[in-house]
């Protein structure tokens, strides 16, 4: 399984945006398991930071990429103005962008 880390050092979690896993992994049915008592008003623990406590309870199971694979930048204010209303926006060593538009979507 591999995830990207969100925030520095995965400060924040492990995120839920970019995920490459096999199928019927065992992280995933885990991760899975836990969502049925999900609940909108903390999303982020769901999403971002269960993740993040399987990985420690699952050793080995989840490859963590660094924030920058796929986090950056990141959701302040200085980061969507980077994606959206910059003409250059840098995203080294990046497989994918997360494009952060639950933040922008009314603006957009």
């Amino acid at each position: 399984v591999v995830l990207a880390q969100e925030g520095v050092g995965g400060s924040i979690g492990l995120g839920n945006a970019f995920m490459l896993t096999p199928r019927n992994h065992s992280f995933f049915r885990a991760w899975y398991d836990e969502y049925r008592q999900f609940s909108d008003a903390v999303w982020n623990g769901f999403s971002v930071r269960l993740p993040s406590l399987l990985a420690t309870r699952m050793p080995g199971s989840v490859r963590a990429l660094g924030y920058s694979a796929c986090f950056w930048p990141p959701w302040n204010a200085w980061g969507v103005a980077q994606l959206y209303r910059s003409s250059r926006c840098l995203v080294p060593g990046a497989y994918a962008v997360h494009l952060w538009e639950t933040k922008v979507w009314a603006s957009l």
